[in-house]
């Protein structure tokens, strides 16, 4: 169980950082500086806690506060450029973050321990799980009770007023320029707060791992930011959650065995969720309910060849693991049976729904049918005998 906790905990922090960066998407902005605040929540709250002996709660807040007030001073100069200038000022400001934890150095001795960041050689002892005591359960409880706080958040910012505010920049900021909205004012408080949340996510990431360095902070984690809230989509912050999911439980853990051929599998799928479903997995979810509402009449033809392919696939995935890998075998067992159901569930929902609704009537046709071809009807056997 230790791993599926551990796993837990990865999707629970990762679907943080892929919000932060859904609230700047929201402003038509593509920031590839969710790994500098995610950096800075990490690092700070990393010395609160195991240099100041402060309690995990105020530390988190007092992260996400350092994210939140170093991006609202980096979007004034930032926000000045557009487009793929603004994807590069926010890249280069992401990397300088990363190498000035590279260059710091703090520490304070306790006993014959060092605690606090060690430039190159990163930041060790985070001890505040282990030294209270936390179980791995406790910690995947804490992280998602955490993200439920901030998903509720970002879900009632979408619905508000505010929320519209930054879908109409995103849309079109002239036309919401000329309707008297503060551009500028926007999308620094977008910034703001997807550091503040990238933040509180950092500061979740240094505890669970209680060792971090600079390298865990680089291009790659940005990207991941991005990506989560694009494949899942802009219009629902549940669809973040699912990406994470996919990704991270699927692409990362389930086909580790592909090595670092699976890194080509992370631009694929965006260009694919880019392409074929901008609104991403929640819009495809809606998109394949309505198409098996229309087209299986019934469901009962169409969803047992779906579960018989779902399965046999499943079966499949599961020979070849095993086959290729089997000394993990059980693991990836694991993974391949949760992408199927996933899979199936979202594809062939609606259609078994109707499937058990038609049940009794398809019985009776059936039965009809029957007894037509036996010649048992009454009806045949009456103009028989006539």
């Amino acid at each position: 169980m230790q791993f599926w906790y551990g796993l837990a905990q990865l999707i629970g922090v990762h679907t943080i950082l892929g919000l932060s960066a859904y609230v700047v998407l929201q402003t038509g902005q593509v920031s590839m500086a969710q790994a500098g605040f995610f950096a800075i929540g990490a690092y700070v709250a990393g010395m609160l806690t195991a240099i100041a002996d402060w309690h995990l709660v105020p530390a988190l807040i007092v992260g996400g506060v350092a994210g939140a007030a170093v991006a609202a001073l980096a979007g004034f100069p930032a926000l000045r450029v557009k487009g793929l200038m603004f994807v590069v000022a926010t890249l280069a400001f992401g990397e300088a973050v990363r190498l000035f934890w590279f260059n710091f150095t703090f520490q304070v001795a306790e006993g014959a321990v060092k605690l606090g960041p060690e430039g190159g050689e990163g930041f060790k002892q985070i001890r505040f799980f282990p030294a209270n005591g936390w179980t791995d359960l406790d910690r995947a409880i804490f992280i998602w009770s955490v993200l439920f706080i901030v998903m509720a958040g970002v879900w009632w910012l979408d619905r508000s007023r505010a929320g519209a505010v930054l879908r109409a920049v995103g849309e079109d900021d002239l036309a919401a320029q000329s309707v008297g909205v503060n551009l500028t004012a926007v999308k620094v408080t977008a910034f703001a707060i997807g550091g503040f949340i990238a933040g509180i996510g950092g500061s979740l990431y240094s505890h669970y791992t209680t060792h971090i360095e600079h390298a865990n902070f680089g291009v790659i984690l940005a990207t991941f930011a991005i990506a989560y809230p694009i494949v899942g989509g802009l219009h629902n912050v549940f669809g973040t959650l699912a990406a994470v999911i996919f990704i991270q439980g699927f692409l990362v853990e389930g086909l580790r065995f592909l090595g670092d051929w699976r890194n080509l599998l992370f631009g694929f799928l965006i260009v694919v969720a880019m392409n074929v479903s901008p609104r991403g997995f929640v819009s495809v979810y809606r998109d394949m309910s309505v198409y098996w509402k229309r087209r299986v009449h019934g469901g009962a033809l169409l969803t047992f060849l779906l579960i018989v392919a779902g399965e046999a696939a499943g079966y499949s995935i599961v020979a070849i693991v095993d086959g290729v890998i089997g000394r993990t075998g059980l693991q990836y067992n694991h993974m391949a049976w949760i992408f199927f159901l996933v899979v199936w569930a979202a594809f062939s929902w609606s259609g078994l729904a109707k499937l058990i609704q038609m049940i009794p009537a398809g019985l009776s046709r059936l039965s009809g049918a029957l007894r037509g071809t036996l010649g048992t009807s009454p009806t045949r056997r009456s103009g028989r005998t006539a």
